[in-house]
């Protein structure tokens, strides 16, 4: 069975610098798996109607998922990484949690507490307003996927996603609604990501730092993510940008305004403040 590992990155050369560094740390920290980039070529281009003043930024996220529908071959097992992540050690054990016909992404069921906790984010209320009917309080993160035979989910969600707004402040920015109701729509088989199993760190829970040619996060101690997801948010924080360097990997040259954004979110995060205003990601600008 072949192994393949991808991320999808486009437009703003942000995007291609962290494509282009997580590649370089898969080779290097696990070079018998087969990495790719899959960037403009493997997707549908964006339209005159996407230059509208009145588009919304979930608009800008359709090759994503489209790339995903693609990606369907029987005899491939498929992992998708987030751009903004780092990989420091061996991915093959990963590749063999999955069984046929089944996808790994972190599948929570939220309840009442609304979606990843946060009671404004309504999911199920959002899309039955939009028309999609019968989804279930759940939420995911779609910054890691491990797949055998899955389409269909993908095609219900790329489908949404160009022709539907969930209309609440997720639904308008991102693909992650559009992938949930997907996911449901197909009835696909979930396995949950389990975080003792598979290493994945969410390194904006907490403070980062540079040691020993990689970073390390105070939300995980013993210090054992494999994957090291940084966030968009942290592109320009100075200790993302030591990896950049050690693996002499191109990065985008600092502003004043983001130097100084980062460092107050730190500051912020030092002093027990999180989730506020300043923290929003770079936006994708096409």
């Amino acid at each position: 069975m072949k192994k393949i590992a991808f991320t999808v990155a486009f437009g703003s050369d942000i995007y291609i610098n962290m494509a282009n560094c997580l590649k370089k740390t898969v080779n290097l920290y696990s070079p018998s798996v087969d990495f790719k980039i899959f960037g403009e070529g493997f997707y549908t281009p964006f339209n005159s109607k996407l230059k509208d003043k009145n588009q919304l930024p979930k608009d800008f996220k359709y090759p994503k998922l489209e790339i995903f529908t693609k990606l369907n071959d029987p005899d491939v097992i498929y992992m998708y990484i987030d751009a903004d992540s780092f990989v420091f050690g061996d991915l093959n054990p990963y590749f063999d949690l999955i069984e046929n016909d089944e996808l790994i992404i972190e599948y929570c069921y939220s309840g009442k507490n609304g979606w990843a906790g946060n009671k404004d984010l309504d999911f199920v209320n959002a899309c039955e307003k939009a028309g999609i009917k019968g989804m279930k309080p759940y939420s995911i993160n779609s910054g890691f996927m491990i797949w055998k035979n899955q389409k269909k989910c993908f095609e219900y969600a790329l489908d949404l996603i160009k022709n539907k707004t969930i209309d609440d402040a997720k639904g308008r920015v991102g693909d992650e609604y559009y992938l949930c109701a997907g996911i449901q729509l197909a009835k696909t088989k979930i396995k949950p990501l389990n975080y003792n199993e598979v290493k994945i760190g969410k390194f904006w829970n907490g403070k980062i730092r540079y040691k020993n040619k990689r970073l390390i996060c105070s939300s995980y101690p013993a210090n054992d993510r494999i994957i090291q997801h940084y966030g968009n948010s942290n592109y320009f924080n100075v200790e993302v940008k030591k990896v950049f360097k050690s693996l002499n990997s191109p990065y985008a040259k600092y502003s004043y305004y983001k130097t100084l954004r980062i460092w107050l979110i730190n500051l912020l995060k030092s002093i027990g403040i999180q989730n506020t205003g300043i923290t929003k990601i770079i936006p994708f600008k096409k």
